[in-house]
């Protein structure tokens, strides 16, 4: 009966058509996972350059090493002016290339936030992390991926049981990191830059030990399609910029070779599909590109170049944002756009680089920093992107749901309700009416960040939650209680978000939403920036027929120290220098809050925070000293 009614269910939200193409979907898994688990299990499943031959009538691996060698795929994206312009001012820095090229000869790795570490034999399948766990923040843990390494990829499951916050539970997010491969790029340009044979060897031998340690299916760096498109991504420009001998590179070939029939049968194509097809889409145009001197992957081109585009247009919205309510994996979706427009050369006309690039810039400071809203995992595709900031503008983005005010020495942003059935919700968080601000490039009040997800539920419910952003909230035991599912959020579908307005020197925001099915209150904010008093006035409401407890927070980035100036005023320092204060009705008092810069990396800050039956409206004023 729930497997009908499960049926039932999907059949309503795709129609016939859908549900046909999803069911086919399904066993067109099912057939692989059949075809391929005994094999696998016992240690057969990983191709051979002999299979290769037979089945695609290839020449001896010396021929096709040296076609392979000359691909131009990598040396087309590294040249074009796009992918450059928009390059980590480091990975243009010859010296900061062979300084990681050197770390990564001496299997030096620091993981998101694991700390620099080296090893002898790299650890393919371990959370590095366990080697040298913070007792203080974590007095116990779980190796749950310790005998992963002989099972099936469909068998191994991601648990996430971690009940309270001294439990980590060892994160699959470490070893999937560790085995993109990102360091490729350092090898290959360090040999690219000095044609010392060592970078080249390295990474040839670090493949080769990755291969030995990872069977073709087993272990858990199958599991993850997402992560094996973007591993062979990284192979593939490790290859080509390091240019192998026929002995370097027939294990590697093969290897690549079985990463292609794998993402072939377990992409995640869906309604509600997200970055990890995109990626998958990507690394399987990157691998038919690679191998396009075999007719079967030279047809494929034309089939992925056309899928990508699809998918791009259904996942960027008409205002040139990400679906996913997140910046950070806006600028991941920008990344792989950036490698598929250099890839196929899209016409001027069609490319959605320009407008994808400018939604970053406007949520860049003046320092450089990316405002983050939503989900961050520090992922990247090769070498991650960095948008210089523009000055001085005020931006309206209605279907991401964010409004940005950059004038001066203040940045700003008003996150808006905005949420529609089609979007999936796994990389929002709960900070509807949520703000951020900059003055003159320094972070004030921030949004936290995404410390963890799998590894301790915990936390990653903590950081996803209203109580967690600068926003006001009605508190509900019953929604806070029911986080089972790490990667979804309730959201109630909202309208798109009301424009600006600007009167005079006056900038003014508003929006609103009902809270959850449980107390069903309307919860009001209004931002105005007075940019002749140098002030913003933040006014917060709520419409119920009863008197209800709200709870506000404004959350502090780490750099800020707070010094009282009277019972309704603070003062926000940074170095002991007053930046700004700020005056409310309300009765805000300090207390301690977290924030993550990074993924996997916690820091203490501070927060404003009170909470208290509101009957009228209540005004604070941020004010510019």
């Amino acid at each position: 009966m729930p497997r009908f009614m499960h049926y039932l269910k999907r059949l309503h939200e795709l129609g016939l058509r859908g549900t046909h193409a999803w069911y086919q979907k399904r066993l067109t898994g099912k057939r692989f996972i059949q075809s391929w688990k005994e094999k696998a299990l016992a240690g057969k499943a990983n191709h051979t350059w002999q299979d290769l031959q037979k089945r695609h009538a290839l020449n001896d691996i010396a021929t096709f090493t040296n076609d392979l060698n000359k691909n131009s795929l990598v040396h087309n994206i590294i040249n074009n002016k796009d992918f450059q312009q928009y390059l980590p001012p480091t990975y243009r820095d010859q010296a900061f290339i062979i300084q990681k090229a050197n770390q990564a000869l001496e299997q030096t790795f620091d993981l998101l936030g694991s700390g620099n570490q080296t090893f002898t034999i790299i650890p393919w399948q371990h959370d590095i992390k366990l080697n040298n766990l913070n007792t203080q923040e974590f007095s116990t843990y779980s190796n749950t991926y310790h005998h992963s390494a002989p099972l099936f990829y469909t068998d191994i499951t991601i648990p996430s049981n971690a009940t309270t916050k001294q439990h980590y539970q060892a994160d699959i997010k470490i070893p999937w990191d560790l085995s993109r491969f990102h360091h490729a790029f350092f090898l290959g340009s360090a040999y690219q830059l000095t044609a010392n044979q060592r970078y080249a060897t390295a990474f040839f031998d670090q493949a080769d030990s990755w291969i030995t340690a990872n069977p073709f299916l087993l272990g858990i760096n199958w599991v993850c399609a997402m992560d094996v498109a973007i591993r062979a991504i990284n192979l593939i420009w490790g290859y080509l910029l390091c240019q192998p001998t026929p002995q370097q590179a027939e294990r590697l070939i093969c290897s690549l070779y079985d990463h292609a029939i794998y993402l072939a049968a377990n992409d995640t194509a869906s309604d509600k599909a997200n970055n990890h097809y995109l990626a998958e889409l990507l690394g399987s145009l990157y691998l038919s590109v690679f191998f396009k001197s075999i007719p079967y992957f030279e047809d494929q081109i034309d089939f992925y170049t056309k899928k990508i585009t699809q998918e791009f247009d259904k996942q960027i919205q008409q205002d040139g944002t990400s679906y996913e309510g997140s910046t950070a994996y806006h600028q991941l979706d920008t990344e792989m756009y950036l490698h598929f427009a250099s890839i196929t050369n899209i016409v001027k006309s069609a490319n959605k680089t320009s407008v994808l690039t400018t939604f970053l810039a406007h949520n860049t400071t003046a320092d450089g920093t990316l405002i983050k809203i939503g989900d961050d995992d520090s992922g990247k595709l090769v070498t991650g992107m960095s948008v210089p900031p523009t000055t001085n503008h005020i931006s309206h983005y209605p279907n991401f749901g964010l409004s940005i005010i950059n004038h001066n020495q203040w940045h700003i942003t008003f996150r808006h309700p905005t949420f529609t059935k089609k979007q999936p919700s796994g990389h929002f968080h709960n900070d509807q009416l949520a703000l951020t601000l900059s003055l003159n490039g320094i972070q004030i009040l921030t949004d936290p960040g995404s410390y963890l997800y799998t590894a301790n539920p915990t936390w990653r419910n903590e950081f996803r939650s209203a109580s967690a952003h600068s926003t006001l909230f009605v508190p509900c035991l019953t929604c806070a209680a029911n986080q089972d599912n790490l990667f979804q959020l309730a959201r109630n579908p909202t309208s798109q978000a009301p424009e600006l307005q600007k009167i005079n020197a006056t900038v003014i925001m508003h929006d609103s939403y009902q809270t959850c099915i449980h107390t069903k209150i309307i919860i009001n904010r209004s931002l105005k920036l007075d940019t002749t008093r140098n002030e913003l006035i933040i006014e917060d409401w709520i419409q119920t027929n009863n008197p209800s407890r709200v709870s506000w927070n404004f959350i502090l980035h780490p750099d800020i120290t707070l010094k009282r100036k009277d019972a309704q005023t603070w003062i926000f320092e940074k170095n002991r220098k007053p930046l700004a204060e700020i005056t409310s009705t309300l009765i805000l008092t300090k207390a301690d809050a977290f924030f993550a810069p990074e993924y996997g990396v916690r820091r203490e800050c501070h927060k404003l925070t009170t909470e208290k039956t509101i009957l009228y409206r209540e005004k604070t004023i941020i004010r510019y000293l």
